[in-house]
């Protein structure tokens, strides 16, 4: 088809923006070799690799040059991921910061889109809080074992991470155990 990359670079961007790395590399390993040069692929494999060395500032850029006018809205999405990313950073490494400091950091414009984001976030934490940590897509930075609900408040100048009290995880080890060596138990059956 004659738009075969343009749909491909699109869904590598998807999964990309959507934080299954995992997913993307998969994906990545179908694309022929002399097909990564194309312009619609070749944009998501520089976005990728931006954001495994948190060179954020180049993903920035790259919004302002898409290859075709749907990148777009992936890349709205992908400035997203990258701000969960760097919110997950900060609330690991502060109590509080200064909001100013907070907004510049998830690269937001003013205090009152830092203050829609701040509820965004909480919102988007809340529904995730119920899932499964081991589901389907690939661990990152925003998708971990469980700590506990971190919630951010924008208060007295500050952005506040409130930290809740910490989950603890269940590891069934003794069902892991007993399929591991019923597994063992069928293959060897099997050779």
């Amino acid at each position: 088809s004659a738009q075969a990359h343009l749909i491909q670079g699109l869904f590598l961007l998807h999964l990309l923006a959507a934080d299954r790395i995992g997913e993307f590399h998969t994906e990545l390993e179908l694309v022929q070799f002399e097909n990564l040069e194309d312009k619609y692929i070749k944009q998501p494999v520089l976005l990728e690799r931006c954001l495994m060395e948190g060179n954020y500032n180049k993903i920035l850029e790259a919004q302002k040059e898409v290859p075709h006018e749907y990148y777009t809205f992936f890349m709205g999405r992908l400035l997203d991921t990258v701000r969960q990313k760097v919110g997950a950073s900060l609330e690991r490494s502060y109590d509080a910061l200064p909001v100013d400091y907070a907004a510049k950091m998830l690269r937001i414009n003013n205090i009152a889109a830092l203050q829609e984001f701040v509820v965004k976030e909480n919102e988007r934490k809340a529904a995730e809080e119920g899932d499964d940590p081991m589901a389907y897509m690939t661990p990152s930075l925003t998708r971990r074992m469980p700590v506990g609900l971190v919630k951010w408040e924008v208060k007295d100048g500050k952005l506040w991470f409130v930290k809740t009290a910490d989950k603890t995880l269940e590891i069934p080890a003794l069902d892991i155990m007993t399929n591991t060596i019923g597994y063992a138990t069928d293959l060897e059956r099997i050779v």
